[in-house]
């Protein structure tokens, strides 16, 4: 079982490093967006992934999956729902600029970023 878990562990190390490197390139390739911007959380996935948004946008995410799952920020509780089951919202106004990190709590491997700017 140790054996597993390490592969789980560098499999996640992986995916975190390539997803970084995509929030890196969005920054530059992504036009931001303003007032509201919807994230579906659609087949174990946030669509999209990536967001660009204007400081004050409000983003709704929107569960159509029948799992349960959570927008929890990989730091901090600045992105923080309760558990949402399928046809459950959560929102959230961005007010400072910076990169806000989350993923989903069950599904580790569902991950999602969002960049605010000025």
């Amino acid at each position: 079982m140790l054996a597993g878990a390490g592969i789980l562990i560098w499999k996640n190390s992986y995916q975190q490093s390539a997803f970084q490197n995509k929030v890196n390139q969005a920054q530059t390739k992504l036009t931001a967006q303003q007032g509201e911007v919807t994230v579906e959380l659609a087949g174990y996935a946030f669509k999209p992934d990536i967001i660009k948004v204007k400081k004050g946008t409000k983003v709704t995410w929107i569960n159509h999956d029948n799992s349960t799952h959570t927008v929890t920020s990989d730091q901090g509780s600045d992105i923080n729902s309760q558990p949402l089951k399928q046809g459950d919202q959560y929102q959230k106004v961005f007010d400072t600029p910076g990169i806000y990190r989350y993923h989903c709590e069950p599904h580790p491997n569902m991950i999602a970023a969002v960049i605010v700017e000025e």
